[in-house]
């Protein structure tokens, strides 16, 4: 039980700690919890053969939490099903992984509409776990695999993120006079709990979050490129609701 439990505890009382610095992503604890899963069975196992009480009781109480909070974040869908009003998307567990081939289809358009010119279009993403996804949901991206990438993630001067290593994602050495469209995810405008728990009471849906501004900063890549033209901020809809924002910006001939 210390073997699991020095595999497990640090990195969860290290990241706990952490968060009283920054922000914390729940999956950076995911090593700690096989160790400590583990260390809970052999401990209360343990108990239960000693004649300890309750064990029994407490194992049902958790797998009946645990069982329901899996059916929930799992498919969230159940809230609209039985209240009659699904779950706001920004309150939705699983909005992260929802309409990426959306998102996708709006950004192929865009490049679709750029490629009208004559130039060959690559795409720039100010966040690399987008450039991922992009990669996968666009059907002209995958062939690309192992070859010149067609979308790229946006390169500051200082490691960022794991592109930074990788010289075929630095679009500025291969992709000289070429245009692109830089691609934004907007923050979502959070809509209140009060504002969802009334709607469901009433029957009416309460008014809607506002339009997301545009990005004005438009990161290094503005300077990059001879001009460029914001498109503005679109919604991408899954489910009847606008689950994310985008915003577009034509980039014009990498100098």
């Amino acid at each position: 039980m210390i073997y699991l439990f020095c595999m497990g505890a640090p990195v969860f009382l290290g990241h706990w700690l952490y968060t009283l610095h920054s922000q914390v992503q729940p999956n950076w604890i995911a090593p700690a919890v096989v160790p400590m899963f583990c260390l809970m069975v052999l401990y209360w196992e343990r108990r239960w053969r000693e004649g300890a009480r309750g064990v029994v009781g407490w194992l049902g109480t958790g797998l009946i939490i645990g069982l329901a909070a899996v059916v929930l974040l799992h498919a969230p869908e159940i809230v609209g099903k039985v209240v009659g009003r699904p779950l706001p998307s920004d309150k939705d567990p699983l909005r992260r992984v929802r309409a990426w081939r959306a998102t996708a289809g709006m950004v192929s358009a865009a490049r679709d509409r750029l490629l009208a010119e004559g130039k060959p279009v690559f795409i720039v993403v100010h966040h690399y776990g987008i450039t991922g996804l992009l990669s996968f949901y666009l059907p002209e991206a995958r062939p690309a695999a192992g070859r010149e990438p067609l979308v790229y993630s946006a390169l500051g001067p200082a490691p960022e993120n794991q592109f930074f290593f990788w010289p075929e994602y630095r679009y500025r050495n291969f992709r000289k006079g070429q245009n692109a469209i830089f691609v934004i995810e907007a923050d979502l405008p959070p809509y209140p709990l009060k504002a969802w728990f009334q709607s469901v009471l009433t029957g009416e849906l309460g008014p809607l979050p506002a339009k997301p501004a545009p990005e004005r900063f438009l990161w290094p890549v503005q300077w990059e490129f001879e001009s460029v033209k914001d498109l503005g901020v679109f919604p991408v809809f899954d489910r009847g609701q606008v689950y994310r924002w985008v915003q577009l910006v034509e980039c014009r001939n990498l100098r």
